[in-house]
């Protein structure tokens, strides 16, 4: 989360594309890891349905917080296209109760090694990804889309 909060609003800094576009990799990054890790403690806090409740709880927050921020984002951007980059600064201020409140899970000597199920995550996997690659296309792409139907300016709504 540190290093989100300070990846993320580089771009207020930052004068060439270039580094710009190295701190958005260095964002996916942490936001790779940021997932994995809140994944890998749901599954190491809790079992069962109180598990399957979590999981699905963090599914709707993430998929609520992509659209709020996505339009919050466009919104702020009507100020200056660096502007949206200060709502990762928020990162910060999590990651002070995130330090205290989280805890490492005592190690289930219940748990035997198993092997990896490849096949069995092989058709959700592609089904993921695919919905990323549709779900970011539309990011992407809707607004030159809303230019062509004559609802906004390309040049208000890429900021």
């Amino acid at each position: 989360m540190v290093a989100y909060s300070v990846c993320g609003p580089a771009p207020l800094y930052l004068d060439s594309l270039q580094a710009v576009l190295v701190s958005r990799v260095l964002v996916g990054v942490c936001e790779a890891a940021i997932m994995t890790c809140c994944t890998t403690l749901i599954a190491d806090y809790w079992s069962g349905p109180r598990r399957a409740r979590y999981l699905g709880m963090q599914t709707l927050a993430t998929t609520v917080a992509a659209t709020v921020f996505f339009a919050l984002g466009g919104l702020l951007g009507a100020g200056g296209w660096r502007t949206p980059f200060r709502m990762y600064a928020a990162a910060a201020l999590i990651a002070i109760p995130m330090a205290f409140l989280l805890w490492q899970p005592a190690a289930s000597r219940h748990e035997e090694r198993q092997s990896w199920p490849w096949r069995a995550l092989a058709v959700p996997s592609l089904v993921t990804v695919g919905g990323g690659v549709v779900f970011y296309t539309l990011i992407v792409q809707l607004s030159y889309v809303l230019d062509g139907a004559g609802v906004a300016d390309t040049a208000t709504t890429a900021r």
